[in-house]
This record gives C-alpha cells, structure tokens and sequence, in this order.
C-alpha cells in the first residue's frame, strides 16, 4: 500500500511541476510582450493625446486678440486646415480621428 501512495505521489508532483512549468513559460513568452506592447500603445496614445491638445491651444492662441474680419477668418481658416484639426470643407475632425492619425503617424 505504501509503495502505491509513493507512486502516485511522485506522478502528482510530477504533473504540478509540469503545471508550473508551462504556467511560467506562458506568462514569460505570451503575457509580458503582450502587456509591454500594451503599454507602448497607451503610451503612445498620451502622446498623440497631448500633441492635439497642444495643436488646439496653438490656434486658440492665434485666434485671441484677432477680429472678426473675413481676412481673419480665411488666416484661421487656412491655419486650422494646415494644423489638421478640420478638414478641406470646413468640418471639424473628432478628437478620435485625430488620435488615429497621429498614432499612423499623419498629423
């Protein structure tokens, strides 16, 4: 009966240590690249985040202290467009969109 338990037990041992094992090497070769690409992504997200921020506060700075004149609208017009922050027509691009371009790299 002994010798039966010891068997068993060595075959138990056998299949955690084996458990273990595959648990360590897919949490090294499968979780942490994936959380590292994750986290560069994020990280770069901020930054686009923070660059579009910066674009608005660059026109809104231009646009203070302007008048409302129609050479004036066309210069806003002319730098809006030039920033990317709305399109030839006229309609302003979402926030969204311009995260996306600037994560292709187009902004």
């Amino acid at each position: 009966m002994k010798l039966i338990f010891k068997e068993w037990f060595k075959i138990l041992i056998s299949i955690c240590i084996i458990i273990a094992t595959v648990a360590v090497v897919q949490y090294f070769f499968f979780f942490l690249p994936e959380e590292r690409d994750y986290n560069r992504r994020e990280a770069k997200r901020y930054e686009c985040k923070q660059d579009i921020q910066g674009l608005y506060s660059q026109y809104n700075a231009s646009a203070n202290g302007l008048e409302q004149t129609d050479e004036n609208k066309q210069l806003l017009f002319s730098l809006a467009l030039n920033l990317g922050l709305i399109d030839e027509n006229g309609t302003p691009i979402e926030q969204d969109q311009l995260i996306e371009k600037c994560l292709r790299g187009e902004l």
